[in-house]
């Protein structure tokens, strides 16, 4: 089954070494790092997996952080998730480095006013209560 899965997602593989959301779809930070680390817990090590981790390295911006998407601003998100991806490859630790010192800068937004009235007036909509003052 392993096989077959790795097959598939060698298969999904940009051009560009990355991953897109869907086959043919623009590569995205996500996408590449979740295809990386399912390829490593199969125990699969080839160029595909040089190229995809040569790729997501390529997206970090020169102050640390990821986008989503190229071109797109800067992402918390995909910052931490190629963070965790990277703690699990040889030789990263200048990326991880610049991508934290980026990531531990950041605040966040709060809720929307959506969440709010949702969390207050329709509380079953809301799986569990948050701190929605949290930053």
């Amino acid at each position: 089954m392993i096989e077959a899965i790795t097959k598939e997602l060698l298969a999904a593989r940009n051009s560009d070494g990355g991953w897109g959301m869907f086959a043919e779809r623009p590569t995205n930070t996500e996408a590449t790092a979740f295809a990386l680390m399912g390829l490593a817990a199969g125990g699969h090590s080839t160029t595909a997996d040089e190229q995809g981790l040569a790729k997501l390295l390529a997206m970090q911006s020169p102050y640390g952080a990821w986008p989503m998407l190229e071109g797109m601003p800067d992402s918390p998100p995909a910052t931490a998730l190629a963070l965790i991806t990277l703690s699990g490859f040889p030789d990263t630790d200048a990326p991880i480095k610049r991508g934290a010192a980026w990531l531990v800068t950041q605040a966040g937004q709060g809720a929307s006013w959506g969440r709010r009235l949702a969390q207050r007036w329709l509380p079953e909509l809301i799986p569990m209560e948050s701190d929605l003052d949290l930053h």
